[in-house]
């Protein structure tokens, strides 16, 4: 071979391996690329569930909580109802017994 063809396949056979290279390059790459990505969607899947959790738990205590609140008003309404209904019977029966007296002229 001549020393210009024997250049010329070098030069032919380093392309082709610099080629090679690119392209073995390129699919690393895009290896890279993919696991990325699928980490990425992995990591948005994860933070949304617990994203979904910690709203649905906040929402089960803020429901606790104002049931609680809920509960507290309505005993203590009650506790007013009952001290008035016993004041009322109270006065009640303080009525009937004036009355009494004045029907049979105590008073």
């Amino acid at each position: 071979m001549e020393p210009k063809e024997d250049a010329m396949d070098k030069i032919h056979e380093a392309e082709v391996q610099a080629q090679k290279q690119i392209e073995d390059a390129e699919k690393r790459a895009k290896q890279i690329r993919d696991s990325a990505d699928a980490e990425a969607k992995r990591i948005l899947a994860k933070a949304k569930e617990d994203a979904q959790k910690e709203s649905m738990q906040l929402k089960a205590n803020l429901e606790k909580r104002r049931d609680e609140i809920v509960n507290k008003i309505n005993a203590d309404r009650d506790k007013k109802i009952a001290r008035l209904e016993a004041s009322a019977k109270k006065r009640h029966n303080q009525a009937v017994v004036e009355a009494v007296k004045m029907i049979l002229g105590e008073e």
